[in-house]
Formats: C-alpha cells, structure tokens, sequence
C-alpha cells in the first residue's frame, strides 16, 4: 500500500507540472520544507473534550509561473495528523500519516526588495499510510492515588477511509538570502471527507493547522 500511494503521489505531481509547462509556465523555484501540525478534528460529533495533536509535517515543492503575479505549487508532504482526547481518566491520541499532494495557487504581493509575501489557496487530497490509537486509563481511589491503569495500543486503520481530500487557505513569505530563498507559510487545511469508514459513520473530518519553514533551491 505505501509504494502504491507513493507512486500515485508521484503522478499526481508530474501531471500538475505537465499542465504548468502546457500553460507556457517555467519552474521559477524548487525546495524543501518542513514543520508542525496542530491537528485536530472537525464535524459535528467532535466533542470539547477533543485537543490539538502537535506532529511533524514536510516534503517538497516545485513553484510555476502562471500569469503576473500568480503561482502554482505542487508540494508532496509526508503529514502527521490526528487529536488527543481527555475525560474522566481516559486518555486517547488518534496518530494518523499521510501522503498528502496540496495543489496551491499563490498571489505574490508585488514589493521591491528580497521580501516576497504571498497568499495561496487550493485542493488537498491525501492518502492515508497508517492509523494508530494510543490509549490510557486511570482510575484514582479516595485518598486521590491511582488504583488501577490500563494502556494500549489499537492498529484502526481499517476503520478509517483510505483517501482524504481538504482545501487549503494560508499565506506566507519568501525571503532571498544570496542564491537561496528562506521560506515561511501558515496555512489551515479544512477536512471535508470523514475519516470513519464504517457502515455508519461518524461526522468526523481532519482539521489541521500547518506552521513550517523551508528552502528554495
């Protein structure tokens, strides 16, 4: 399964490069990035007892030329998604990977000198490489001392749809430093498929928050 998904991740990239370079758009830049999620859930059966996940998200990129002032951005990331759930002793954390191929388009904020803010948007789909949930519990007695403790570890990747398609909203800067380019974005990424892959499921979707920093090659 994880060569399958790393192959269609590949053709998905190479096909949104052939359209670029079919619009007459050259590669105006390439690298590496990398960073944090803050993930978490949306939907109508999360519960306030859901928190944020901090997990590792990166990959690369190519940037396009399109028209003036806007770019397209092809990125493959290797994405760490997920939540933590707390309540009356029980403890939960949904750990969840991705390979997930964001086609962004970007518009540069024309300014002079080597400070480049942009602000992008587009599709997200993604594929799931594995589902794990980590779980904890505890019970306290009288006096306030644990009296029993159970913990574990449940492979849900089976419950759990194997495509996950989002939108992506956010912005950032590129900063030339010699040769090289330093680059900084924050984006949101809105789940609109569920996860649950059940029968019946649950309104359950991603939702994660991306803080990362990379290099332009």
């Amino acid at each position: 399964m994880g060569k399958r998904v790393l192959v269609i991740a590949m053709l998905l990239a190479f096909a949104v490069t052939a359209v670029a370079h079919a619009g007459g758009g050259g590669i105006l830049a390439k690298g590496v990035k990398g960073g944090i999620n803050l993930a978490n859930h949306s939907g109508s059966d999360k519960d306030d007892h859901h928190k944020n996940r901090t997990a590792f998200v990166g990959g690369a990129f190519l940037t396009h030329a399109l028209s003036g002032p806007l770019v397209v951005q092809p990125e493959v990331l290797f994405s760490m998604k997920g939540y933590k759930w707390e309540d009356a002793g029980w403890k939960e954390t949904g750990k969840y990977s991705y390979v997930e191929i964001p086609v962004l388009v970007k518009y540069v904020i024309p300014m002079e000198g080597s400070v480049r803010p942009s602000l992008f948007a587009g599709p997200a789909p993604a594929f799931l490489l594995s589902a794990e949930e980590e779980w904890e519990y505890s019970m306290e007695n009288g006096f306030g001392f644990q009296e029993d403790e159970h913990s574990g570890t449940t492979d849900v990747k089976d419950k759990r749809n194997t495509f996950d398609f989002g939108l992506v909203f956010g912005g950032g800067v590129d900063i030339a430093v010699g040769s090289r380019t330093l680059i900084f974005d924050v984006r949101y990424t809105l789940g609109l498929t569920k996860i649950d892959s059940r029968d019946d499921p649950e309104d359950i979707k991603n939702s994660v928050i991306s803080i990362m920093a990379g290099i332009g090659l």
